[in-house]
């Protein structure tokens, strides 16, 4: 009897020994390449001691608004004229559409348009952009008289 007694005590040993090594291997990460064993370093790059100026061109990339201001006419005019002209100031060779007539401003950046006008309220539609998507847009309106 004296001999089971130990044997009893060592088997419990045994299972949680099993138990511990078994939630050791699953929690240890594997080695997705087992073929790789160690790392070995890599070959730094020698700077040069020369140097090189890089002049960058983008800035007219990044202004992203159109300046558009209307001189002629102002905004609620009374006229007595079947047609009137639309001048303004935006950048050089923008495009612009006055009411549906497409026109470029010149390399100053002024336009000139001439819209024909109906009898009460006509509102005009300016607007500009230009190739990078830009755009900017006024409306204004004039009262023919009758």
């Amino acid at each position: 009897m004296k001999k089971i007694i130990p044997f009893f005590l060592f088997i419990p040993l045994v299972l949680i020994s099993i138990y511990f090594g078994f939630t050791q291997l699953k929690s240890t990460p594997k080695n997705k390449n087992p073929r790789v064993s160690s790392l070995s370093p890599t070959e730094i790059p020698q700077i040069s001691s020369t140097t090189q100026t890089v002049t960058p061109t983008i800035a007219a990339a990044l202004s992203s608004q159109i300046n558009l201001l209307i001189s002629s006419p102002i905004s609620g005019a009374e006229v007595d004229s079947t047609s009137i002209s639309v001048m303004g100031t935006t950048g050089k060779n923008v495009n612009v559409i006055v009411n549906e007539q497409e026109i470029t401003s010149n390399t100053d950046g002024t336009f000139k348009a001439t819209v024909l006008l109906d009898e009460g309220e006509n509102y005009i539609s300016i607007v500009a952009y230009d190739e990078l998507g830009n755009s900017a847009e006024r409306e204004i309106m004039v009262m023919k008289l009758f």
